[in-house]
């Protein structure tokens, strides 16, 4: 089991793959505009949902959670191409893209790279 955490990471889970998702944790006592709005998509999918006290979710998530996280499934999202995967994907879009990344600093720049590249592929 794998857990994601944050706003972005989550809506996007609940909405490319919620079937992945076993429980959607909320952090108790936040019912924020955003908060809600994720817990109806979460129902909307029949997604279980559980609110936990925030040390429960400091302890769950390593990094910021923002108040959710979800235990989900491994998925396939991250595998790796080989070059004649990554050839097929070009030839198939019609606009392609290709972000080479040497080193990565932090997540906060891969999320929005692999992100663009998802987009124009």
């Amino acid at each position: 089991m794998e857990q994601v955490f944050g706003f972005h990471a989550v809506e996007s889970l609940l909405k490319r793959s919620p079937e992945r998702i076993q429980l959607l944790l909320l952090q108790d006592g936040r019912r924020d505009k955003r908060m809600n709005t994720l817990e109806t998509l979460a129902r909307n999918q029949g997604v279980a949902l559980q609110r936990v006290p925030r040390k429960e979710l400091d302890s769950r998530a390593d990094g910021r959670h923002q108040g959710v996280v979800a235990e989900a499934l491994p998925g396939d999202e991250h595998k790796e191409l080989d070059d004649a995967g990554l050839m097929s994907l070009v030839r198939a879009a019609e606009n392609p893209l290709v972000l080479v990344l040497d080193v990565l600093q932090t997540h906060i720049i891969l999320v929005p790279a692999c992100a663009l590249l998802m987009q124009q592929v």
